[in-house]
Order: C-alpha cells, then structure tokens, then sequence
C-alpha cells in the first residue's frame, strides 16, 4: 500500500489494493496492508485551490493591498521544467497568486543564485520562492535550496522544512 501524506493537515491517503497482502516474490517478503481508501489526485488539487483562493480572498477583505506572490527560479532549457513551471503558474493564477519565473542561463554562478535568492528572502512582496529541480550539475541543489528561507520554502525542500515534515510523520 502506497500512502499519501499532506503536511499541512497530517491526514494519510492510500491507494487500495486488491488484497490485505502483498508479497514480493522475488525476495519473499510479505506485507500486511491496511484498507486503504482511493483518492483523486486532481479532486484533493481543486479543493486545495479553492481553500487558497478563499483564504486569499479572505486577507484582502482585511487588507485591500495584500498581493501574494511567488517567484521561481528556472536554470536552464529543461523542457520539462518549463512545463510544470507553466502548470505551476496555472494554479497560482486560479489561486489568485502573482507568479514570476526567472530564467537563468545553464552556466550560471551558484553564486549569482544564491545572491538572488537572498534578495527575495529579503524582499517583503516576495511571500514564496521555488527553486525548480534539477540544477545543472556544477550547482550544489542542497546549497541552493537551503538558501531559500523556510519561511518562503514553496517546496518544503530546505532542510529546516523537511525536518519538521519528518517530526510530523513518525513511523
């Protein structure tokens, strides 16, 4: 049995097999497998957009200047970087979320990024920044990541966020 975890609200989906058991026959290994329930993947997304956009709407009722927004940073012709990027900023515009995404040219300087990173962590209009995965190989992901400040970590993959994802889900 596969689990889903959201973090946010520690609730635990599952995809549910045909059997309670399930056995590797290459190794011998057997598993005993809670029912699980299916969920759809792209129902839980519309519900998660439509609470964003509801929570957002909800702040600018308070403060009519309130504008949230996040900034990806793109290193590289990845194709398929561009494509979640542009779903990525699909669901911002649904949410009501200014979204920027900074291409940088694939021979940058970690340098360079991670200077960049620290101005948005910096800059008050900047409330989430994503670094999209992969970097080319001279960039140190771990670094770069870690630079985001966790308070603006869309991704959760500074390790002050997955750490307190790891607190959360014990096993």
């Amino acid at each position: 049995m596969k689990l889903l975890r959201l973090s946010k609200n520690c609730q635990l989906f599952s995809e549910r097999f045909p059997s309670n058991s399930l056995r590797n026959a290459s190794h011998g290994i057997s598993l005993n497998v809670l029912d699980g329930v299916l969920y759809s993947g792209s129902n839980l997304a519309n519900r998660i957009k439509l609470n964003v956009l509801q929570e957002v709407t909800e702040i600018k009722k308070s403060d009519e200047n309130f504008v949230p927004k996040f900034v990806a940073i793109a290193v590289g012709q990845n194709p398929a970087s561009r494509i979640y990027l542009e779903r990525k900023k699909e669901a911002a515009d649904a949410c009501g979320l200014v979204s920027k995404v900074i291409h940088l040219r694939e021979n940058i300087s970690e340098t360079y990024i991670v200077n960049l990173i620290q101005e948005m962590n910096k800059d008050a209009s900047v409330h989430g920044i994503i670094v999209q995965l992969p970097l080319p190989a001279h960039l140190n992901e771990i670094h770069v990541c870690n630079t985001v400040h966790p308070s603006k970590d869309v991704d959760g993959f500074t390790q002050t966020n997955l750490g307190k994802l790891m607190q959360v889900f014990r096993i």
